[in-house]
């Protein structure tokens, strides 16, 4: 039996979500405060049976937002806010006589079963009537500007909350596909809590695990103190231990002997006193010792240094010369192991067993992230086939890219109209269904390129290394705004940004590509014309690249011409109109993607001034910083130019073919390009086309302003 599903309402950012849990692991992911913590959260207060500890402010915002527009004397009684927890179980045919409470009917055949947690209002009307009492009874005292409690339902529940609700349990039923009937339990309120305490055994790994490097602080946790606690509630074992008892036998024999040479004359002196009584017996000093206080107060973690050839001693340094990363990663793996042999050592083992464990990256190098999740699962699998299950929560990049797409679970913040923050949840295993192709690059560039789109407010597509290099001091000097934003740069270029599609559309990332016109010349002119349509072509892989105002030409683009705007034809990819170049991911909340590739512009020289679109970036650059390109400073180290180029004597249409033939050069060198401009950085524009994007892009990320707050 595992915990197949979990659907959380009206909690905190968890308005509505639902969340399929794998049977081993699952990975919770998202920007900070997209609800991962949240849906830990849920689990601890409900399922642990600390709904008392339920405040007002764990209701969405929403909720809150009804609570505080009540008015009792004119408004209608609102549906009073309800948190509520769906937990739904894989059950096995011989595991059935666990789940008898929780079946809706005798008539199961297989499916899932589920238990319904819910913090609700114990008696509405009364509530309501206790809420106008106590408003009533305020207004006598209001003077002026102060109003005394409660000013509103909210206030009110906030002193009140545990008093007007508790936490009742519900059996569920599918009557339908999306038909869900609720059964309410009819055990005792402690019973049916223990009805779910018989199925699931729930267990915590927190974020903060209080470990430093210093020994001050009361809330400090230390290795030694935690594994004498493992020891004494999994490894107690010395009472049939014959060795052990044998080695604490012969250690406490030892002592004595020397406690009884060290007090012989004490004793002596103190037995002439005639005490201590009627029978007179001799005094006798001896010592007992118990393994677990041993454990628990006279052993301690230790490391130890090589030592030299001779040295049979050794030096053994105490636990805090040693990193955080090294103590935490021994803390957590004592506190797993501690909950994983006290599940499998119940004398009534609970068939579920779900282990939560929280940002386990903190203090790890990359390396050890990448193999955290398989080296857990190794050090609690045993040969009984009991397996507990796992929900990590994570802003790791390599523990994500280690994983696969199978168990992550993408928490998406979510800004509705009104200002107010929601979260959804995202199933990243659907990309599992992709064609083996576009599951295979997606699975290697993730990995090869420790992808964190996971975490971004947005995404930046880029065409190649001189765009990805450029682009921090673009967005510094052009968008400074965005520099607020968590952005990711991710290098595909034209020929694979179409790929990464499927997943923008599931994760809902808003996305600006940038990429290039990429112009090739048709197949013939005549050929072409013939077919009545002499500006498309239906490929044009292995084209001749030509300049981007040569006649008919295309683009080699595959993200232009399979992704958007789905337009081969150099002319018309120059006269799109830019609102159309944003489009919609088509995802269940689709966030825009907007395509920018290079543009018309005027170049001017010599006074004479000509419309030119470059194909690619380096030539784009150069027509809009024309001057400072071909200046005498500039001329040698951007090399954008051939070397016996006379601009001086040229016309612009010479230039922008020696410009043309100069970077289309097969060892044309992009990189010392980007690195010569990242030096320069403040003396050229960005190109037009990329600016515009930007500009796009940080208005869409500006933070809509509220008078609320949100959460």
């Amino acid at each position: 039996m595992h915990l197949t599903n979990m659907a959380v309402n009206n909690f905190r950012r968890l308005k509505a979500v639902e969340i399929d849990l794998e049977e081993q692991t699952t990975i919770f992911v998202g920007a900070n405060n997209s609800g991962k913590t949240s849906a830990a959260a849920v689990l601890r207060l409900l399922v642990t049976g600390r709904a008392k500890d339920v405040a007002i402010y764990d209701f969405s915002a929403e909720c809150l937002e009804t609570l505080r527009n009540y008015d009792h004397k004119h408004g209608e009684r609102p549906e009073l806010p309800k948190i509520t927890l769906d937990l739904w179980f894989n059950v096995e045919d011989e595991e059935v006589y666990r789940v008898v409470d929780i079946l809706p009917s005798l008539d199961w055949n297989g499916q899932p079963v589920g238990i319904r947690l819910r913090f609700e209002p114990s008696d509405s009307n009364r509530l309501f009537d206790d809420y106008r009492a106590a408003k009533e009874n305020a207004a006598t005292d209001a003077i002026d500007s102060y109003h005394p409690w409660p000013t509103s339902l909210e206030d009110y529940l906030k002193d009140r909350l545990q008093a007007e609700y508790n936490l009742n349990y519900y059996v569920l039923e599918k009557a339908g596909p999306d038909e869900l009937r609720e059964h309410p339990m009819l055990h005792a309120k402690g019973e049916a809590a223990a009805v779910l305490d018989g199925l699931m055994t729930l267990n915590f790994l927190d974020a903060q695990r209080f470990l430093s490097d210093t020994e001050v602080g009361a809330r400090t946790q230390d290795l030694s103190r935690s594994l004498s606690k493992f020891y004494q509630r999994n490894l107690d074992q010395f009472k049939t231990d014959t060795s052990v008892l044998q080695a604490l036998h012969a250690s406490e024999e030892s002592f004595n002997k020397h406690l009884e040479q060290v007090f012989a004359s004490t004793l002596e002196n103190l037995n002439t006193l005639g005490y201590p009584g009627i029978e007179n017996p001799d005094l006798v000093i001896r010592s007992h010792f118990n393994p677990k206080q041993i454990m628990a107060q006279d052993a301690s973690v230790e490391y130890s240094l090589p030592r030299a050839e001779g040295d049979l001693v050794g030096t053994h340094l105490p636990e805090k010369y040693n990193g955080l990363g090294f103590k935490n990663l021994i803390y957590m793996v004592i506190q797993v192991l501690d909950f994983h042999q006290r599940w499998t050592t119940q004398e009534h083992r609970t068939p579920v067993h779900l282990v939560v464990i929280e940002e386990p990256e903190a203090h790890l190098h990359a390396q050890l992230q990448q193999v955290f999740i398989a080296k857990i699962r190794e050090i609690i699998s045993d040969a009984s086939g009991m397996t507990t299950q796992l929900i990590v929560t994570t802003h790791s990049a390599q523990i994500i890219n280690e994983s696969q797409f199978t168990p992550i679970r993408y928490f998406r913040r979510k800004q509705l109209l009104q200002g107010r923050h929601e979260s959804e949840v995202r199933d990243v295993s659907r990309l599992e269904a992709l064609d083996a192709d576009a599951k295979t690059f997606l699975h290697k560039y993730m990995k090869l390129t420790h992808c964190d789109l996971f975490f971004a407010d947005a995404a930046i597509l880029v065409e190649g290394n001189v765009e990805r290099l450029l682009l921090p001091s673009i967005i510094e000097e052009h968008s400074p705004k965005l520099t607020s934003s968590y952005l990711t740069i991710l290098e595909v270029g034209g020929a694979f940004a179409h790929k990464l599609a499927p997943l923008l559309k599931l994760l809902g990332v808003p996305a600006l590509v940038i990429t290039d016109l990429d112009s090739v010349a048709p197949a013939t002119k005549a050929a072409n014309a013939a077919k009545g349509a002499p500006h498309l072509t239906a490929a044009s892989n292995g084209r001749k690249a030509c300049r981007a105002d040569a006649e008919y030409a295309v683009t080699a683009n595959p993200s232009l011409r399979s992704w958007h705007p789905r337009i081969e034809a150099i002319a018309d990819l120059l006269a799109l109109p830019e609102h159309k170049k944003v489009f919609g991911t088509g995802g269940e909340s689709p966030a825009p993607v907007r395509i920018a590739y290079q543009t018309s512009s005027c170049v001017s020289w010599d006074g004479n001034c000509q419309i030119v679109s470059g194909r690619t970036f380096e030539e784009t650059f150069a027509f809009e910083n024309l001057e400072w390109v071909l200046s005498e400073d500039q001329r040698d180290d951007l090399a954008l130019v051939s070397k016996k180029f006379e601009p001086a004597s040229s016309t612009i249409d010479d230039i922008v073919e020696d410009i043309h033939k100069q970077v289309k050069r097969a060892n044309f060198k992009k990189t010392e390009l980007a690195l010569a401009l990242m030096i320069s950085a403040g003396q050229w524009k960005a190109p037009q086309y990329i600016v515009d994007g930007l500009d796009w892009l940080s208005t869409l990320l500006a933070p809509v302003k509220t008078g609320g707050t949100t959460k």
